[in-house]
């Protein structure tokens, strides 16, 4: 497969102009064409290792996520303060400010990544993954992941989103080929996440070469503290859903026998397809809310506009799901894997509840309000003593994940929104 040119420097020039429709359609398009390789990615792994050994891929992949995911609160922020400033006429670079940002996610992933690297031996030993290899190639994953959500971000805020969709589907094709690639050589898990380290450091490549004119000279680390304060409940937020929509495959490796695990996991991937196409309507609504709120205009309309955009998405797949399981079972995974059907029409209303909920998040942070991400994260340490209480069977994990949804979605809904007015004009 190959992904063909790419004229990044192009895609630098931009279309700040671009319409939420024309942005949100390559936006779309592109998660869709990375959800596609994701998708082929677990395949791969699941088709040709098995149901025990692919529960390994899953588990790393859930643990990277839950590592990375919460990542994608810098790229919210960055792209908050780009937007909300560009409104402003502040000009559209922000070139030392996002260098500094960048030098001090680059330390913070080192570090991260280090200790990550010591405690491998524990991990590989506590989620009973069959290889040390795999588990440090799967932490190094952590370093480029720091970096990525920050040039992501600066070229989310400028609403240079052709250069945004390129970012998230070149790393994703790079990887499916490479995982291929690797199986077919026998090197098994080691190999699927040795390819998931290259798509990583390949997403801070491609915008680092657009953007690299617009860029300080240095990296230097710099976060002032009032940014840093800012940024914590934006982080705190990002790793909220990422905790409630993975921790339950740690749950499941832990609980359950590796070919269970794995039955689990390939019905987590397959559910998950609900959580992340939403993801183009959210990367499109954060820098619009932050712009209509920092000339001090209402942005209720986007939030309707999104949850009944999210909401329509989410339903045709649910119903999909529950009509059709054991076919979509078969032609994602084969005959072996066919004991996850049942558990299809479960996650699609976990993750259609999460989906909506992310909108939500979303929505609050470009208004600067705090108190979503902080009840979020509170919702997912329950749900994490709630596995350990009820992790008997598959369908209790979903049931918890079902349950918890709803109720921090009704939660956050009902949330006062006086809450919201005060931060109308300020500028991030």
């Amino acid at each position: 497969m190959s992904t063909g040119h790419v004229d990044v420097e192009a895609l630098a020039a931009g279309e700040p102009e671009m319409s939420g429709l024309r942005a949100g359609t390559i936006v779309f398009i592109a998660v869709g064409a990375a959800n596609v390789c994701n998708y082929l990615f677990h395949l791969f792994s699941a088709r040709y290792l098995g149901p025990a050994s692919y529960g390994d891929v899953a588990t790393l992949a859930g643990v990277i996520g839950i590592i990375i995911l919460p990542l994608g609160g810098a790229q919210v922020f960055i792209a908050r303060h780009v937007a909300g400033q560009s409104a402003h006429g502040d000009g559209p670079s922000h070139s030392n400010y996002i260098s500094g940002f960048g030098g001090a996610m680059l330390l913070a992933g080192g570090v991260l990544t280090g200790i990550l690297l010591v405690c491998s031996p524990l991990l590989e030993s506590w989620l009973s993954i069959g290889s040390l290899a795999a588990v440090i190639v799967a932490m190094l994953v952590t370093l480029p992941s720091f970096v990525a959500p920050v040039l992501i971000g600066a070229a989310q805020g400028r609403h240079l989103f052709m250069l945004v969709g390129v970012a998230i589907f070149v790393p994703a094709a790079i990887r499916v080929v490479l995982t291929a690639s690797t199986l077919q050589a026998g090197l098994g898990v080691t190999g699927t996440m040795a390819a998931t380290l290259a798509g990583a450091t390949v997403a801070v490549a491609i915008p680092f070469f657009a953007l690299r004119g617009k860029l300080g000279g240095t990296w230097r680390p710099r976060l002032p503290r009032r940014d840093l304060i800012a940024l914590l409940p934006v982080i705190a937020g990002m790793l909220a859903i990422a905790l409630l929509t993975t921790d339950d495959l740690v749950a499941a490796k832990v609980s359950f026998t590796p070919h269970e695990a794995g039955l689990y996991g390939s019905a987590s991937l397959i559910g998950r397809v609900i959580l992340y196409l939403p993801v183009a309507i959210v990367t499109v609504l954060l820098p619009s809310v932050s712009a209509r709120v920092s000339r001090g205009h209402s942005a209720r309309s986007l939030l309707t506009n999104s949850l009944l955009a999210t909401g329509a998405v989410c339903l045709i797949f649910t119903v999909f799901y529950t009509i059709f399981p054991h076919l979509i079972v078969r032609i994602a995974f084969g005959a072996k894997y066919q004991g996850a059907a049942s558990l299809l029409w479960m996650f699609a209303i976990a993750m259609s509840l999460y989906s909506l909920l992310n909108v939500v998040l979303v929505y609050r942070l470009g208004h600067h309000e705090t108190r979503t991400a902080w009840l979020l994260l509170g919702g997912a340490a329950g749900q994490a003593l709630l596995f350990v209480l009820f992790s008997s069977s598959p369908r209790e994990l979903l049931t918890v994940s079902i349950l918890v949804a709803a109720s921090l979605l009704a939660a956050t809904i009902l949330l006062p929104q006086r809450a919201l007015e005060p931060h109308v004009g300020q500028v991030p």
